[in-house]
C-alpha cells in the first residue's frame, strides 16, 4: 500500500515513510540538512553531541553538564547567530577553555571545529585520572604501572598497556610473531608452518635469526616447481 508525501506529492512504498512523520524520508533528511544549518539547528545539534559524548565517550568519564537546556540556549543561539553574520570561516563548535574542566557558562566559547580538533585531538590522554593512561587496545583507563615506558610520549608511557602488548605478538594469536618467539636453536618454517633446527634453514645474514623464513626442504621444493614451470614455457613457445 502506498502513501503520498505531502512535501514532493509523489506517491511511494510505505517503508519509505518514517512512522511519526508524514513526510517520506528523503524529504525528511533534506529538510533536516537545511534545518541544521540555520542558527537554531547548529544549537540544538551542539548540545546534543554534549549529550552523547558525556553518556558515552570514555574520556568525558568525569566531565559533567552544569548547565540546563534553556540557559545553553540562551547563550548559545545569539553566540551562531553572530557566528552567520560576520560570515566567520570555519564551523562554529562549542569548546571548553579547560580540558580538565566541566560544561558550565564560565568554561565555555565558541571557535571553529578545526581549531577545537586540534585542541582535542588527545582528549582521552588528558582528561585520563591521575596515576592513569588510556589503553587504544583495552579502550579504558588503567594505572600507569601496567604500561611500558616510552620517553618519547608526553605521558611517558606508551599508547597500549602491558597485557595486550604480550596478547598482539604472541605466538598463539598473532603468526607473524611466531619468528620472534621461536625456541632456541629453532626457527619457524612458514610453509611447513612448524618450527624446525637451524641446521634446517638456509643462512641469511639480514634477517634478525640468521636464516631465511622457509626450511631448505621448502626452497628445494620451490626452485624445482618454478624451473619446471619455465622449461614447458619455452617448450609451448
Amino acid at each position: 500500500m502506498g502513501l503520498t508525501c505531502p512535501r514532493c506529492n509523489h506517491r511511494k512504498r510505505s517503508d519509505q515513510f518514517y512512522k511519526s512523520r508524514r513526510e517520506c524520508k528523503e524529504c525528511g533528511a533534506k529538510y533536516a540538512r537545511k534545518w541544521y544549518r540555520t542558527p537554531r539547528g547548529r544549537t540544538t545539534q551542539a548540545w546534543n553531541s554534549i549529550l552523547f559524548r558525556i553518556k558515552r565517550s570514555p574520556a568525558y568519564k568525569n566531565v559533567k553538564v552544569r548547565i540546563s537546556r534553556k540557559d545553553f540556549y540562551e547563550w548559545a543561539l545569539p553566540m551562531f547567530q553572530t557566528w552567520d553574520s560576520e560570515k566567520r570561516e570555519g564551523r562554529p563548535s562549542i569548546d571548553r577553555i579547560d580540558l580538565y574542566g566541566h560544561y558550565e557558562l564560565s568554561n565555555m566559547r565558541m571557535i571553529s571545529v578545526t581549531e577545537n580538533c586540534a585542541r582535542n585531538t588527545r582528549t582521552r590522554w588528558h582528561l585520563a585520572p591521575e596515576g592513569t593512561s588510556w589503553c587504544g587496545a583495552c579502550k579504558k583507563y588503567i594505572h600507569k604501572e601496567a604500561f611500558p615506558r616510552h620517553k618519547g610520549s608526553k605521558t611517558g608511557v606508551a599508547g597500549t598497556c602491558k597485557a595486550c602488548r604480550r596478547a598482539r605478538y604472541s605466538p598463539r594469536t598473532n603468526p607473524k610473531a611466531k619468528k620472534v618467539f621461536s625456541p632456541p636453536n629453532e626457527s619457524w618454517c612458514s610453509r611447513c608452518q612448524t618450527y624446525l633446527p637451524i641446521g634446517k634453514f638456509y643462512r641469511k645474514s639480514k634477517n634478525g635469526h640468521g636464516v631465511q623464513g622457509d626450511c631448505k626442504e621448502c626452497q628445494n621444493a620451490l626452485c624445482l616447481m618454478r624451473s619446471r614451470r619455465r622449461r614447458e614455457q619455452r617448450q609451448n613457445k
